[in-house]
């Protein structure tokens, strides 16, 4: 073979075989390069999201804390509120509330801002924490339209109430269900503080942890909307479905007095309707005159919660 370039064959063997090895390395080095780049973007984001995810949980946790933040009312309120509420039955040894419950603006501001935590940050939050989140909203959803029925109550022209004493009536509802519903409160703020303490000291973006439990979730919604065709019917499958539903698909709220003790509390809505102008002894030692201003209450208070 004659010599190239007067370059002798071996020789140009050799630069080949450099130029491969040169090559492989240059691409290696380059795929390598833009491997390690797009790492670092990946870990930027992931940090960013985390960092996000983070200060959600605290958003989250500062406005739950407010349900610790408790108002003992002043001792003649005390005392009327010991006069009218069944204790026995609501199992409360206190009479205090959430400060949230001690108006219909402190309530509403409350419920609002919860649902404005809920929009901006649920994409960061664990699956876990979104849902204990979404429970509680419709838990305070219920209890909302229970109260504004009643407000609507107080409101209406034709019960013959004068605003300062609609208002009155008002404020007091709001601290009486708050005081009625203490021990749910602190049952939502100990569940979501144990999640949130969970989630903060094993903080990830990976939503594998909760694939089961995601799978688990959408098995008992489809179980309870099938069983929600039943819950109302007054036989052996309604109250076994009745049952089921509330006592181990939604466990938490089946056993909470908003779902449990609805017609204590409406009944006590009702006194302070006509408070102001029956004690709270005559309303308890005159069952038939009770029975009777009841049933002229729930007139009024149906069709606003219907119409709400």
């Amino acid at each position: 073979m004659e010599d190239f370039l007067s370059i002798p064959p071996y020789i140009w063997k050799g630069i080949f075989s450099l130029l491969k090895i040169l090559g492989a390395g240059f691409l290696l080095a380059l795929f390598a390069t833009k491997y390690q780049k797009r790492k670092e973007i990946e870990l930027q984001v992931k940090a960013n999201v985390l960092k996000l995810q983070l200060e959600s949980y605290v958003k989250l946790n500062a406005i739950f804390s407010e349900i610790q933040s408790i108002i003992a009312p002043p001792l003649h309120q005390e005392v009327f509120f010991a006069s009218v509420i069944d204790t026995t039955t609501l199992g409360i040894k206190y009479m205090e509330y959430s400060s949230f419950f001690d108006s219909m603006e402190c309530f509403d501001s409350y419920y609002e801002r919860l649902l404005k935590v809920q929009k901006s940050e649920h994409i960061y939050m664990q699956y876990s924490v979104d849902q204990k989140l979404s429970e509680f909203i419709n838990y305070l959803t219920e209890l909302k339209i229970f109260l504004d029925a009643f407000c609507d109550t107080e409101h209406t022209t034709a019960l013959g109430l004068d605003k300062k004493t609609a208002d009155e009536h008002i404020q007091k509802a709001y601290q009486l269900v708050g005081i009625c519903v203490q021990n749910d409160m602190g049952r939502f703020y100990g569940q979501m503080d144990q999640l949130l303490a969970y989630e903060v000291s094993h903080i990830t973006l990976s939503y594998r942890s909760h694939y089961l439990k995601s799978i688990k979730e959408k098995v008992m919604k489809f179980i309870s909307e099938h069983l929600e065709k039943y819950i109302d019917q007054d036989n052996t499958k309604g109250r076994a479905a009745n049952w089921f539903y509330f006592q181990v698909i939604f466990r938490s709220y089946g056993n909470s007095v908003l779902l449990t003790r609805i017609p204590t509390i409406i009944m006590h809505l009702a006194f302070l309707h006509y408070s102001h102008k029956i004690t709270p002894e005559e309303w308890y030692d005159q069952p038939e005159k009770m029975r009777t201003l009841m049933e002229e209450f729930l007139i009024v208070y149906r069709a606003n919660l219907h119409h709400g």
